[in-house]
């Protein structure tokens, strides 16, 4: 079993956010029974996507989700715009939980809601339809178009440092020298993992895949990318081959096309950037904590740490939206980070981390209560910034 690591991002919205909401059965079953405009309720659990059933049409603006989890096992749900591109996420919703996803959706049409168990059975989807006309997608604060551009150019910055490493990886694998490999595929990776789902969107439309799993793919697709460079360098025998070279070319390429499509994508908000930084320490407690992203070379911990970086970075840059609304949060949020970061330092072997597979239930519990404090404070700039 896994969990997807990869959540998208809402690059054809102008803004996509959730947090964590606490809803009791009787709330829920209040807010079914005459739910305002542009509010759903959705219950998840084994072949069950339910939701109110007058709300099934909707119009361009503001949606609002509050997912219940009636199974017993934790679930995921997604939002899928109307040219099939995956627009909200919340992953690995608890049993008898509840969590809140909201959305403003720019394009008419249908859009998919699908409710998945982790186990991956039992999967189901509906289908709402939105009308009206068309919404404009840029924000026109100059304020908040100011952290746009700022955070685009950290992105695209930190794909050419990906891309210049995983130049550098391809030439420690044709040298025969492992121990470089395994160095420089890190270099390649962090960066990456600073920004991952400011880019997930835009690699799926571009038909780019630098961070499946094998365990991602369906019968027929080609692999390629990190993970398959991970098995490789970390494998039995450690796989220094022309494959792995040409993968390692392959995956240089991506990630420069993918800068590029960021440079000239002119579609990013200020709430995206928000739920940017809520993405990346989300998807730590989802997989990451479990330990199922990085199998081979157990480097869990350095993902973790280029995350915390990522995240950090994305909310210091919003704060000049945040301090007008909500003075003591950047306060909070770096109380927060800190604590998360001096936990990580606990793990420390050298310049990196002690592998992952060496970190005991307890402290692996630890790290969870800690990811969870912070996804509450960081959830509070989603809710500030779209305002």
């Amino acid at each position: 079993m896994h969990r997807r690591t990869n959540r998208p991002t809402a690059v054809l919205l102008i803004a996509v956010l959730w947090s964590v909401a606490a809803c009791s059965g009787d709330d829920a079953a209040e807010q079914a029974a005459s739910p305002p405009p542009g509010m759903f309720t959705v219950a998840a659990g084994p072949g069950s996507c339910r939701i109110n059933a007058d709300a099934v049409q909707a119009t361009t603006g503001e949606l609002t989700f509050t997912v219940r989890n009636d199974g017993d096992e934790p679930t995921d749900f997604t939002v899928t715009g109307p040219d099939g591109t995956p627009v909200g996420e919340v992953t690995g919703i608890d049993p008898d939980s509840s969590r809140k996803l909201i959305v403003s959706a720019t394009d008419p049409g249908d859009y998919l809601l699908g409710c998945a168990p982790d186990s991956g059975s039992g999967a189901t989807s509906t289908t709402i339809t939105v009308t009206g006309d068309a919404l404009p997608r840029e924000d026109t604060d100059p304020v908040a178009a100011e952290a746009v551009a700022r955070y685009r150019d950290y992105v695209a910055g930190q794909l050419d440092r990906s891309a210049e490493a995983a130049g550098e990886l391809r030439e420690a694998i044709r040298a025969g020298d492992l121990e470089r490999a395994r160095s420089r595929f890190l270099a390649t990776r962090a960066p990456y993992m600073r920004i991952a789902p400011a880019v997930s969107g835009t690699a799926e439309r571009l038909g780019i895949s630098v961070d499946a799993r094998s365990t991602d793919l369906e019968p027929g697709d080609a692999w390629g990318g990190m993970h398959e460079l991970e098995e490789g360098l970390w494998g039995p025998e450690g796989e220094l081959s022309d494959d792995a070279v040409e993968t390692a070319d392959g995956f240089r390429d991506d990630i420069a096309t993918l800068a590029e499509a960021v440079r000239a994508d002119s579609r990013m908000t200020a709430v995206d950037i928000a739920d940017h930084a809520q993405d990346l320490i989300d998807r730590l407690s989802d997989a990451g904590i479990h330990g199922e992203i990085d199998v081979h070379s157990h480097t869990e911990l350095a993902d973790f740490q280029a995350s915390l970086e990522g995240s950090r970075a994305a909310v210091e840059i919003l704060e000049p939206l945040i301090e007008p609304v909500s003075p003591e949060l950047p306060d909070q949020l770096d109380a927060g980070y800190s604590e998360l970061q001096e936990r990580l330092d606990t793990f420390r072997d050298g310049d990196g981390f002690v592998p992952y597979d060496r970190v005991g239930v307890r402290q692996r519990r630890d790290l969870s209560d800690t990811l969870d404090e912070l996804t509450a404070r960081i959830g509070s700039v989603q809710e500030v910034v779209a305002r």
